[in-house]
């Protein structure tokens, strides 16, 4: 594993200490360590088991192994973890700023009435989950419930028609993390709703088909 370049001697001596206090094999002091993932022990082991049957030379094992991305497991952990954001989709925040909705640059510091960007984006998410529970109101009623306002004038929205624009870009945006339209998709019906000035309708999950481009 030294000479593959997987991992360094001081890696196996610290293995050592742990393996022989422990009663493991150096293998799992390794994976214990959080110093390389057990998939990489396996496959170690394979080509190992090769060389000593004579199946495979000892310089093509090296070869092979040095193929392998010398990944601690905390460096993979943390590669899952991004791997699973990822998944989730583009945020809200990316979402209305993809549609030019978003109310100036995010300042770098903390300003009254213009949070910094982490904190934003925080705030946006729990608005869109706010958003995405919302019905319609009688034509009487405000169109947004008071909180659900105040929590968009402290992202910045501070009038009717930038409430509304969020609004409709929601409802385009659930269309997109339910995976019935694409990003593009969402983002050109939003612009679409944007045009008609249509009120943000029921949340029933139903759109209208985009045509092909």
């Amino acid at each position: 594993m030294v000479d593959a370049g997987l991992i360094e001697e001081r890696h196996v001596q610290a293995a050592l200490s742990v393996a022989n206090a422990r009663g493991l094999k150096i293998g799992e002091a390794l994976v214990e360590l959080r110093i390389v993932r057990r998939e990489v022990i396996v496959a170690v082991l394979a080509a190992q088991r090769l060389i000593r049957e004579g199946k495979l030379a000892l310089a093509n094992g090296l070869s092979e192994l040095k193929k392998l991305k010398p990944t601690s497991a905390a460096e993979a952990a943390h590669e899952e973890a991004e791997a699973e954001e990822k998944e989730k989709g583009v945020s809200f925040y990316c979402f209305l700023k993809l549609a030019h909705l978003l109310p100036g640059s995010p300042p770098v510091k903390e300003s009254p009435g213009k949070p910094e960007k982490h904190v934003l984006e925080s705030q946006l998410e729990d608005t869109w989950q706010e958003l995405k529970s919302i019905s319609p109101p009688p034509p009487t009623q405000p169109r947004l419930p008071d909180d659900v306002r105040e929590m968009l004038e402290r992202c910045g929205f501070k009038t009717d028609a930038q409430q509304v624009a969020v609004q409709r870009a929601g409802r385009t945006y659930m269309s997109y993390r339910e995976k019935r339209l694409s990003l593009e998709q969402a983002l050109i019906q939003f612009q679409c709703l944007q045009i008609e000035a249509a009120e943000p309708g029921q949340w029933s999950g139903t759109f209208p088909s985009l045509p092909v481009l």
